[in-house]
């Protein structure tokens, strides 16, 4: 029997750690989770191909659940949002799960 692959894995560790998490707060939070450092919403909100309200909303989600912070960027007046403690845990799970998958597009192996 084939093993899952990558993407679906992924997506179920999400789900399972996040079930009310809709696609489009995923992707913000892999935009995120993507930089070593703080993102701000202007970036976040271009990356997610997002209105401006439609980025604020998706982080809000994403604070609720403890995954992400949301602060102050290097300048001072600029809001920019990071991983929490959780996201990070959430992110290197998810780079185990999917670094143990196989990719989406391998061939089942044929018992002989």
């Amino acid at each position: 029997m084939r093993r899952r692959s990558a993407t679906l894995e992924g997506l179920e560790l999400m789900r399972e750690a996040a079930p009310t998490l809709s696609l489009a707060q995923i992707i913000t939070f892999l935009h995120v989770a993507d930089e070593d450092e703080s993102v701000p919403m202007i970036d976040l909100q271009r990356r997610t191909a997002t209105s401006a309200v439609q980025a604020w909303r998706n982080v809000q989600a994403l604070t609720t659940l403890g995954l992400v912070r949301v602060g102050r960027w290097k300048m001072g007046s600029i809001t920019a949002v990071e991983l929490s403690s959780a996201g990070q845990d959430l992110a290197a799970r998810l780079d185990a799960t999917i670094h143990g998958s196989s990719p989406i597009a391998a061939p089942a192996s044929v018992a002989t």
